[in-house]
C-alpha cells in the first residue's frame, strides 16, 4: 500500500511540473491588459485600400501599436506578438500608404554593397530605406504617415475598442 502511494506521488509530481511550466509560460507578460481593437479608415469617402496604422502613444506613455488596413478596415492590431491588442491610453494614429519598389530597394542595396566591396549586406541600410520611402507615392495626404502631423486621435479602453477614421485633405 506504502509502495502503490509513492509510485501515485511521483506520477503526480511527473505531471504537474510540466502543467506549471505551462502555466507559467503562458503568464502574463508583464505588459498589462490589452484590448482587441478594430475600425475602419476611409478618404473621400472610400475605403483605404491597403495601408499601415499605427497608434502612436501620445505623451511617451505605453508602447505603441500598428497592423495592416485592407479594404478600409483593420483589427488584430500587434504590440508585441502578433494580434495581442493595444493597451489602454491615449494615442496618435498615423496611416501610412506608401508602397516601397521591393526590387529597386535590393537593387540599390546589391550597389551599396559592391562599392563597400561586399557581395551582399545583411539588412537594407537605413539611407536606402528612407531614399525608397521618399520615392514611393501614395493617394493619402501625407500628414497622416507622421504622429507630430496627424489630426487624429484614440483613447483606447474597455469602453472604447472600435474607431472610425476619416481621411481628410
Amino acid at each position: 500500500m506504502l509502495r502503490n502511494r509513492h509510485q501515485f506521488q511521483r506520477a503526480l509530481a511527473l505531471l504537474a511540473g510540466p502543467a506549471l511550466l505551462i502555466a507559467i509560460g503562458c503568464s502574463d507578460d508583464g505588459m498589462g491588459k490589452r484590448y482587441s481593437v478594430s475600425g475602419t479608415v476611409s478618404y473621400k469617402g472610400q475605403p483605404v485600400n491597403k495601408a499601415r496604422i499605427s497608434f502612436v502613444p501620445a505623451k511617451g506613455q505605453n508602447t505603441g501599436a500598428s497592423g495592416e488596413v485592407v479594404d478600409g478596415k483593420f483589427s488584430g492590431l500587434t504590440t508585441i506578438t502578433p494580434g495581442d491588442g493595444v493597451l489602454p491610453g491615449d494615442y496618435k494614429i498615423t496611416v501610412d500608404q506608401r508602397e516601397v519598389n521591393e526590387e529597386e530597394l535590393k537593387a540599390e542595396s546589391q550597389k551599396l554593397a559592391k562599392q563597400h566591396g561586399m557581395d551582399t549586406i545583411g539588412q537594407i541600410p537605413p539611407e536606402v530605406q528612407a531614399a525608397a520611402l521618399k520615392k514611393a507615392k501614395s493617394t493619402i495626404p501625407g500628414k497622416y504617415q507622421i504622429a507630430e502631423t496627424s489630426d487624429l486621435s484614440a483613447k483606447v479602453d474597455a469602453e472604447h475598442t472600435t474607431f472610425s477614421f476619416e481621411l481628410k485633405d
